[in-house]
């Protein structure tokens, strides 16, 4: 590849095919659902804080609890968006590395796996072409064996 990295478009993911490594990383896109999440958390939070007097005990209980379960999901997601990686085909290590997940957002372990033990690696990605109606495909192919 002369040294470029060649980026293919794959759902939710974009896999980054360099001289000797295969990343797989969220597609930025997801960045926009954690925000998201992050700002219901804020705004619970902000909520419980300015109308504790006035709001009544059911909703700043319900308000709570939605910053306690988003505002950690969310940051989560948010740090996993920025600087996660599903999987890593590293030629110098010599092994592939997939990320076992937390949650669904891939942060947590990772299993190491040497290529001794894999058959082939085939990455491939047709996001971008359209099916008969010119819509994007259904399925898009990652395939290790």
């Amino acid at each position: 590849m002369g040294g470029e990295a060649e980026r293919i478009a794959l759902r939710r993911a974009t896999a980054t095919l360099s001289d000797g490594s295969i990343v797989v990383r969220p597609a930025r896109g997801q960045l926009l659902a954690a925000a998201v999440q992050l700002a219901l958390a804020a705004g619970a939070v902000a909520a419980i804080a300015l109308f504790l007097d006035r709001l009544p005990y059911w909703l700043l209980a319900a308000l709570l609890v939605a910053a306690v379960f988003l505002g950690p999901v969310a940051a989560l997601g948010f740090v996993f968006a920025l600087f996660g990686s599903s999987v890593v085909v590293d030629g110098r290590k010599r092994a592939a590395h997939w990320q076992q997940g937390f949650l669904g957002l891939g942060i947590g372990t990772t299993t190491a796996v040497p290529f001794e033990r894999i058959a082939s690696v085939e990455a491939s990605g047709d996001l971008g072409e359209a099916d008969a109606r010119g819509e994007p495909p259904e399925v898009v192919t990652w395939l290790v064996e």
